[in-house]
């Protein structure tokens, strides 16, 4: 997010003339940090927006951000903008983008297939939108197994499980830095069929 709002503003110097940009750096991991950055740029001169890229921060803020009335643009996978009157999503909704995969998985006749996903909001989303999709098409029974990952070291068993239960097509919904380790992981156990997953998959630090 930040280098495509740098690329921006270098390609448009009279626009970066007329505005401040003040940035902060948080994690998933390290919440906290991100929520006080927030509230301390809440409590000094009001911002005119803030851009927040992590869906647990919008979902922890969005009830201060709409008190406040600062417009709050999100760039997040989750639907945690829902029912807020000063949030804006940059994103389709988790069931809309993976009703795609979704018909995928039936076009191309796909009748056992895995997912994976993690214990934070945008992938619990992306997990439940497909399946909701699915369900639509009446082909919620080709999911043969739902899995969790709360840890990097976990991603080595699931890993061996779902390449154990030789799936037709494994429909990936980690985040950045565990989806690459499961996928190589995967390809590793001898898992040669397609993986499909959400946007963290085109980093080529992933790939």
């Amino acid at each position: 997010v930040k280098d495509g709002f740098d690329l921006y503003l270098e390609k448009n110097p009279d626009f970066r003339s007329s505005i401040h940009v003040a940035v902060e750096d948080s994690t998933t991991s390290e919440l906290g940090r991100g929520i006080s950055a927030v509230r301390r740029l809440m409590g000094g001169e009001k911002p005119d927006a803030i851009i927040l890229a992590l869906s647990p921060l919008v979902e922890a803020l969005k009830g201060e951000l709409d008190k406040a009335q600062i417009p709050m643009l999100s760039v997040i996978g989750s639907d945690a903008t829902a029912g807020m009157d000063f949030g804006f999503k940059f994103w389709v909704q988790a069931k809309r983008e993976f009703s795609i995969v979704a018909q995928a998985v039936v076009d191309r006749g796909q009748e056992r297939v895995v997912v994976i996903a993690t214990v934070q909001i945008s992938s619990i989303q992306r997990r439940n939108g497909f399946l909701d999709a699915l369900r639509d098409l009446g082909a919620e029974k080709r999911v043969i197994e739902s899995l969790e990952a709360s840890s990097t070291e976990e991603l080595s068993t699931l890993a061996a499980k779902t390449a154990r239960l030789k799936p037709d097509a494994v429909v990936n919904l980690l985040l950045n830095g565990h989806s690459g380790l499961f996928a190589r992981e995967l390809k590793r156990l001898g898992y040669q069929g397609p993986v499909y997953g959400s946007v963290v998959l085109d980093d080529e630090a992933e790939i």
